[in-house]
């Protein structure tokens, strides 16, 4: 979305809600914020969004609302928690003897959330049915854990993303620097 977008963005959010008086009358320091953060955004996901907003809403979306609704269904279409240990489950009928490239054919969540094919093995020749119940427990917690992770970072702009990413980065070095 450009600045002359956003504030074509402003008119329209100005238009429908008349008690808005400050998207009337931004300056560019409002203007460069809202660019800023919505500059991924193309415009008409952006208009479909404050018109979304404005069925259920009386008072005027924030920025996040805006990146919420135009981004909806975009993050929708991952595995949920049980349909990604499904994944887990049918790489572990092969993986007593092919764990490594089981766990290769895993998504990288699913990849993280195991751990590495050694683990992957380990549940695989385990004959203790509660092995692997409490594998599937701890699996789904860390499903749920970083997949809502994702879908946060996922609503961030990315010159926010990376941003962050270089500040952790920046801290990593540090920290290993010190070690």
């Amino acid at each position: 979305m450009t600045k002359k977008e956003v504030l074509k963005l402003f008119a329209l959010i100005a238009s429908i809600y008349t008690q808005a008086g400050r998207f009337a009358e931004a300056d560019a320091h409002m203007r460069d914020a809202w660019h800023t953060l919505l500059e991924d955004i193309p415009f008409d996901a952006a208009e479909r969004a404050v018109s979304a907003h404005a069925v259920n809403n009386t008072f005027p979306p924030s920025i996040a609302e805006i990146r919420r609704y135009a981004l909806a269904g975009i993050a929708d279409n991952r595995d949920t928690a049980e349909e990604a240990w499904a994944l887990v489950l049918k790489a572990l009928k092969n993986s007593a003897y092919n764990s490594v490239e089981e766990f290769d054919k895993l998504p990288e969540i699913c990849k993280r959330c195991v751990g590495s094919a050694q683990v992957l093995k380990s549940w695989a020749i385990s004959e203790d049915e509660a092995t692997v119940s409490v594998a599937r427990a701890q699996f789904l917690n860390a499903y749920r854990v970083m997949d809502s992770r994702e879908r946060e970072r996922a609503m961030m702009p990315p010159s926010i993303r990376d941003a962050l990413d270089e500040a952790m980065k920046h801290n990593l070095l540090q920290e290993g620097g010190n070690a």
